[in-house]
Parts: C-alpha cells; structure tokens; sequence
C-alpha cells in the first residue's frame, strides 16, 4: 500500500508506525478490547473471527499485503468486534489510532486511500451477506474460489488460484462445515470448473465458475 502513496507521506508513515511481527496463531487484536492501533499490513495474512457465546468461530474477513486492520475503528475506537489473529507469520507498521487519523488529515491522498479501502471492506461483507442469503452453499463456494481470482493470474491454462486455499479456510470464510466445502470444490473438479494442482486452484474458462454462483 505504501508504494501507492507520495514519498512524503511514505516518510511521515515510517515515522509515525512501528514494525511488528505476529508468529502464525499469535492475536493481534482480541476481541472486545478497545482498539487502540492500527495496522498496515505488510506481510503475511490473518483472520478476523467472531466468536459466539459457546465458543463457535465464524469468519469475517481476511488481511493480506496492504490492507488495513482496524480500518472500521478509525474515527470512532470502541471495542473490537471480531480477533484478528495471524495465520501466517504477519509483518505490519503500527499506528496509534489518533496518530493515524491526524495523518489522514493532513494528507488528502492518504484519506483518498483510506476510504477506497473502507468502502472496498464495507462492500465485501454486505456482498457475502447477501450471498448466505440466494446462494446456494455450492454457489457460495464458488463465489468464494471467484473472489480469490486476481485478474493478472491468467495463464494459458486460465486462472490461477495460487496458494491454495484448504478446505477449511473456505469452510471458516461461509461459516459452513467442512465436509460441505469438500463435496462442492469435488463436484466443480469432476464438472471440469476447476482444476486442482498441488499447490493452485486453476479456472480453465471463468464464466463456468461464474455459472455455478446460483
């Protein structure tokens, strides 16, 4: 993200943040504490589960290079609605949440970035939430895989899904079982949808999978 942004707030960032470094399975925000940092992702990637009363996770959203934890809070602080914890080994620079909101004051690009990626989170949740309620739970995964499509991922044998997401991060994403997940990517495999590798999903011809988000 900071790539995308002149040097001089790149300069101010850097001096404003703090790098950190979450170990896989180490929290970066709990639950319910009041959110006091914000996180710019550098590396790596972590979940954001909500947890119920009885213990049961159910996926929100997940951070990858760029993105920002804590983004919802920037204005307002409050407690954290979700845990957001490292899945893999997590690089971020840390703000203070009031430190982070005087910069987007003061830099007009930087407040520019910052709502495209508030509305590009708002739009996702709203997106997955409609889709529990029409689709179908094969139909979900498939919109799922479609998500993971990055554009500039097209090879001669099609799209690529590259790492591979397991099962059960699929299962965690749509709040559903795993053994759901594992008949609806079985069914899309022997349908010739998608094509798995050792380590990649592969979408031979896009509007197929598309076809299956019903």
């Amino acid at each position: 993200m900071l790539n995308n942004l002149p040097a001089e707030i790149q300069s101010k960032l850097t001096k404003f943040g703090t790098p950190r470094k979450f170990k896989p399975g180490q929290v970066i925000q709990f639950q319910n504490d009041d959110v006091e940092y914000i996180f710019i992702v550098q590396d790596g990637i972590a979940l954001a589960l909500f947890y119920e009363v009885n213990g049961k996770e159910n996926w929100v959203n997940s951070f990858e290079q760029g993105d920002i934890i804590g983004i919802e809070h920037l204005q307002i602080g409050g407690p954290a609605l979700c845990q957001i914890t490292a899945r893999t080994e997590v690089s971020v620079i840390q703000f203070k949440r009031k430190n982070f909101a005087d910069l987007m004051a003061q830099f007009p690009d930087l407040n520019s970035l910052i709502v495209k990626k508030l509305i590009s989170y708002l739009k996702r949740i709203q997106t997955v939430h409609l889709e529990n309620q029409i689709l179908s739970k094969r139909g979900r995964v498939a919109s799922e895989i479609r998500r993971m499509v990055e554009p500039n991922n097209e090879t001669s044998k099609g799209y690529v899904v590259s790492p591979k997401p397991t099962l059960t991060d699929i299962a965690l994403r749509l709040g559903i079982a795993r053994e759901t997940v594992s008949r609806a990517v079985s069914d899309l495999v022997k349908s010739q949808v998608i094509n798995k590798s050792q380590r990649a999903f592969i979408i031979p011809d896009i509007s197929l999978l598309e076809a299956q988000m019903r």
